[in-house]
């Protein structure tokens, strides 16, 4: 999948719920536009941008209906590659990832 804001490589499931997706976000990204201008990182909206494009892909007919306990553990520089990786919940496993 390529946007002009990040494209996604192949993804990988390591079994039917779990996915993984590659993201690269190339330097000239939108999401940098005005973001941060001396030192550009990703937005937290274009994390869960990623997130949504990964569940897309996972589950093509999955929408988010709710977001609890998000957490930004680093920053996403310019030029970065990030990996996605959605795994479900013990609790619910085929709806809560």
């Amino acid at each position: 999948m390529k946007s002009d804001w990040f494209s996604l490589s192949a993804s990988r499931k390591e079994n039917p719920l779990d996915s993984k997706t590659t993201a690269v976000i190339p330097a000239d990204s939108l999401f940098f536009s005005g973001h941060f201008p001396k030192q550009a990182v990703v937005p937290g909206i274009a994390w869960l941008a990623l997130v949504e494009s990964t569940l897309a892909r996972a589950k093509p007919t999955s929408i988010i209906s709710s977001l609890r306990r998000v957490r930004f553990r680093s920053l996403i520089e310019s030029g970065t590659t990030v990996q996605v990786q959605l795994k479900p919940s013990e609790k619910n496993p085929t709806t809560d990832f």
